[in-house]
């Protein structure tokens, strides 16, 4: 009996994945409200698509087609109710992490970093364990070369191109 029913659960689960992905496909994201469209009629990248009105999306594409969720299950509904929901503005203790770590970054001693410099020491602080996790567990993705920012800058990098032979390499990653 239990089993009968994870099965269910499962083959309802796939059968609304596969409709969720084939209407994800099917927008027209050009025409979504937020959407940066490139004036040189190139594809879209990430970047064009971060202020996309995820709201609309949801609504236009998924909530009207599939007013009963018999299509897409509760999928939908877990794309906006979830802890990591689409389309929400950010949760405040996450604002509070952020200037924790920019107040950690910014201290009398390195107070003359430029805008662009403190931005990037703060993103890198407040990604460090997610970094030591990737570093951890996925340990190619370091190797791999992305087609368009090329490859990850890696420790070892930084050691080599800084090191000379009267110097010992020593990086503060903390």
């Amino acid at each position: 009996m239990l089993q009968e029913v994870e099965e269910k659960l499962r083959a309802d689960w796939k059968r609304h994945w596969k409709a969720y992905v084939q209407q994800a496909v099917k927008i027209q994201w050009r025409t979504v409200p937020g959407v940066v469209v490139p004036k040189d009629e190139r594809e879209l990248i990430w970047k064009d698509l971060w202020g996309a009105d995820m709201g609309v999306v949801m609504r236009e594409h998924f909530f009207k087609v599939d007013p009963d969720g018999s299509k897409f299950g509760h999928l939908p509904k877990m794309a906006l109710a979830s802890k990591g929901m689409m389309g929400a503005l950010m949760a405040a203790s996450f604002c509070e992490r952020i200037n924790s770590c920019a107040n950690l970054v910014v201290t009398e001693g390195n107070s003359l970093l430029s805008t662009n410099e403190i931005d990037k020491c703060v993103v890198l602080r407040m990604n460090k364990a997610f970094m030591e996790f990737m570093r951890k567990n996925y340990p190619e993705v370091l190797k791999s070369v992305h087609a368009k920012f090329g490859s990850v800058v890696r420790v070892e990098d930084c050691l080599e191109e800084h090191q000379t032979d009267d110097q010992p390499a020593s990086i503060d990653m903390g």
